[in-house]
């Protein structure tokens, strides 16, 4: 990544396209970087590391959608997405958005961020249930490192976001012109308001 080039972000989450965390992350990494959304159309929080393959009904609701396959070799299948002013809205699991963002739509992000979650992200029991960290956790899967912010605040306002949104940015940016990520799949951020 050339100096002067700004590094790029695949930007998802667990809990919807339209939720104020992404939105507010967006904003804040959107100072430093080229950020595209590739996030579930509707808010699947807790889904973790879960895949659409086998579903017969769409997860989502949109209708108009385009599709895209994701998944492996004999694992593919097919999630329907759409245009939307951040990116795409995708009728699927955070690691379906995180693999149509990645092989399908070839983004070739130089991170994937997943957040802001409302609510920390602690212990063993996170990495399995959480959709925060699960895409992250499929992002190094895939190659790509990985970051899933949180906020210390189960129920936050938008300042609880911005201030754990501003503290995600500064680290990310840090960790990419550091390069970091050469020693690291991805990082877990649980930040507390101050």
């Amino acid at each position: 990544m050339s100096s002067q080039t700004p590094p790029t972000v695949l930007l998802t989450n667990d809990d919807g396209i339209d939720s104020s965390g992404i939105q507010i992350l967006y904003e804040e990494l959107s100072e430093f970087a080229d950020v595209t959304v590739v996030a579930p159309s509707v808010d699947h929080s807790g889904i973790g590391r879960v895949l659409s393959f086998g579903r017969s009904v769409p997860l989502g609701t949109g209708s108009d959608s385009e599709g895209v396959e994701v998944g492996s070799s004999d694992l593919k299948h097919e999630v329907a997405y759409a245009d939307h002013e951040l990116g795409y809205a995708v009728e699927g699991t955070p690691c379906d958005c995180v693999i149509a963002g990645v092989t399908a739509l070839e983004l070739n992000p130089d991170v994937v961020v997943s957040g802001c979650n409302p609510g920390p992200n602690l212990g063993v029991t996170s990495f399995g249930r959480s959709g925060t960290v699960s895409a992250a956790v499929e992002a190094a899967r895939l190659g790509v490192p990985g970051v899933a912010v949180s906020s210390g605040e189960y129920k936050p306002t938008d300042e609880d976001y911005q201030y754990a949104c501003e503290f995600a940015r500064n680290l990310i940016e840090f960790s990419l012109s550091n390069e970091v990520f050469r020693d690291v799949d991805y990082l877990n951020l649980s930040i507390p308001t101050p």
